[in-house]
């Protein structure tokens, strides 16, 4: 059964989409620092902004997680076989 998830589409489509989530989060917190400091702004802000995009990344995945286990979520057993 695990060699026909590797098969199926929509594993590739969601394996896809996170490397281009996960390359642009990481491009967007490499240089939002010389951003910030190109337009002016002071170090407490450069040096609290990645620490509130983290804070509110884990607030998002958290909340997906909880709605994930609602029984409102589409039961995914059959559509794989």
């Amino acid at each position: 059964m695990l060699c026909t998830v590797f098969h199926n589409d929509c594993f590739w489509s969601l394996a896809a989409i996170g490397v281009i989530d996960g390359a642009t989060r990481m491009a967007f917190l490499t240089f939002l620092p010389f951003l910030l400091q190109e337009k002016g702004a002071g170090v407490n802000m450069i040096g609290f902004t990645p620490a509130f995009i983290f804070a509110g990344d884990a607030t998002g995945k958290l909340v997906c997680g909880i709605l994930a286990t609602l029984p409102l979520t589409l039961p995914l057993r059959g559509r794989f076989q």
